[in-house]
């Protein structure tokens, strides 16, 4: 048997309608009321562990009195309730909105001005650069003023024509010959294409330095990377340098030639130089008494070195012996060496017998394989030239003793060879 509920529906003043409730379903079971009943028992007994149905959303027709309600009403924006935020900065704060609905208000609107057509040409037309060198001629520029100053008329009127002209090296020795060299002033030279700089003392005699307190401050001035990149001379001669001062030194990539005469440098400070070393060739070291024997540990780093002077430093003949066997290039020249050398070597036949005959040993390599007879021969030959060279003792010692002579004589005739007076002996 089946059973049919009617929908009720909703009657509105128009007349439409709407159904409130929707028809149950129907089943053809004979036994439905039963089976209902029994249905029944197990939804009360299921009900409490049983989601509620969802809802169902009905449909309002257009032009209904559910629909002219809605629009009438106003509307509002759901905004999601937000807790107090404990960090002021944290992005929960919630900005108050003006009366413009912006967060800043309105901005004024920019109107872009109407310029003339020559002025638009004259605006993407690249601006003049002038070198830093050439802003010396800025009668702006406070360094023109001292320089003003400082320097006579003409002199000053020289320089101006050659900082116009970006003639950097004349400009250089003209500031060196009038010996007005400053920091700032030599800043100006860092870009240019500077070869030569003399930073020496002019009023310094021969072998005595003078200290220039701002000195240290002009040096520093070197130390600028990818700055000062053609400089390949630099002479400080008889000006006092600190080894702050020669570690300055360290980023002048092509340095070949750099002149330390009586600069008061030590053997530590050759150790700043080592960063040179496979551009450097000429080494001044003339005048510096507190460099010694030890320097040939630094100096042993230089490949390319041609040219070193020594004069007037501490290096003893066996430490010049060292640097000629091993320690300097092959062609490398000694240009100038200690005083004490060279009356040394000036009075070494009276130390040895320097011309040996061919029935003699010359080679120190061959002593080991003489007999004690033929030392003794060897000893007595050299014993006419020096006192004091003795023919008694064992064999080991007197072994030693000519090993020794053939060895300084060898290493003598290399340092009078690498002065430039004979063949340089390999």
């Amino acid at each position: 048997m089946v059973r049919k509920r009617t929908a009720e529906m909703a009657v509105f003043k128009d007349g439409s309608e709407v159904a409130s409730t929707p028809p149950p379903i129907a089943t053809n079971n004979g036994d439905c009321d039963e089976d209902d009943n029994e249905n029944n028992k197990r939804h009360e007994n299921n009900s409490s562990h049983r989601l509620p149905p969802p809802r169902k959303k009905t449909r309002v027709r257009k032009g209904s009195p559910v629909a002219a309600a809605a629009a009438a009403a106003p509307r509002t924006r759901r905004v999601a309730l937000k807790e107090k935020a404990t960090n002021p900065s944290s992005s929960d704060v919630l900005h108050p909105i003006d009366k413009d609905e912006s967060f800043y208000g309105k901005q004024p609107t920019r109107r872009r001005a109407n310029l003339p057509t020559n002025d638009k040409a004259k605006a993407l037309e690249p601006t003049s650069t002038r070198s830093p060198l050439q802003e010396i001629s800025n009668t702006s520029n406070s360094l023109h003023q001292t320089l003003k100053e400082k320097l006579p008329t003409k002199t000053f009127d020289e320089l101006v024509s050659l900082v116009v002209k970006d003639a950097a090296q004349d400009a250089a020795n003209l500031i060196t010959k009038n010996d007005c060299w400053s920091p700032e002033l030599l800043d100006c030279f860092r870009a240019s294409k500077l070869t030569s700089l003399e930073l020496s003392s002019q009023a310094a005699s021969f072998g005595e330095f003078v200290i220039r307190e701002p000195f240290s401050e002009i040096v520093k001035k070197l130390f600028q990377q990818d700055q000062f990149s053609n400089l390949t001379v630099i002479s400080f001669r008889n000006t006092q340098l600190l080894n702050d001062d020669v570690a300055s030194l360290r980023l002048l990539s092509h340095l070949e030639s750099l002149d330390l005469t009586g600069t008061g440098v030590g053997t530590q400070s050759l150790h700043h130089l080592v960063c040179h070393r496979h551009t450097l060739k000429r080494l001044n070291l003339s005048h510096n008494p507190l460099i010694d024997d030890d320097a040939r540990v630094a100096l042993s780093a230089f490949p390319n070195l041609a040219a070193i002077y020594l004069r007037g430093t501490s290096i003893t003949m066996p430490g010049l012996r060292r640097f000629v066997q091993g320690v300097l290039p092959l062609s490398c020249r000694l240009l100038s060496i200690p005083e004490q050398c060279i009356n040394y070597l000036n009075t070494r036949q009276e130390k040895y017998m320097v011309d040996i005959p061919e029935d003699y040993v010359q080679d120190p390599a061959r002593v080991d394989a003489l007999t004690l007879p033929a030392l003794k021969r060897n000893l007595e030959f050299h014993g006419k030239a020096n006192k004091d060279i003795h023919v008694t003792g064992t064999k080991a010692e007197l072994n030693n003793r000519l090993f020794v002579i053939l060895s300084n004589r060898l290493a003598d005739s290399k340092i009078i060879g690498v002065m430039g007076r004979a063949p340089v002996a390999t």
